[in-house]
């Protein structure tokens, strides 16, 4: 499972993690671990991409139980 952002767009960016997270959320119920979106090398905004990117990341891993990971 992958997701490459293109832009900077927080409300794709927000979709694409939450789509992560969801599968991920039934990768770990299965006791596997996968997860990989990253910012496309030709993002003419990569930094603000990735920067967001981050921070839904973490947004995510706030919601999962500690025992989650």
């Amino acid at each position: 499972m992958r997701s490459v952002i293109k832009q900077a767009n927080p409300a794709g960016i927000k979709a694409a993690v939450e789509q992560q997270f969801a599968v991920g959320r039934q990768i770990i119920a299965a006791a596997w671990c996968r997860s990989s979106s990253r910012g496309d090398i030709k993002c003419p905004d990569k930094a603000a991409a990735e920067d967001l990117l981050k921070a839904e990341i973490l947004a995510q891993l706030n919601k999962l139980p500690e025992a989650s990971w």
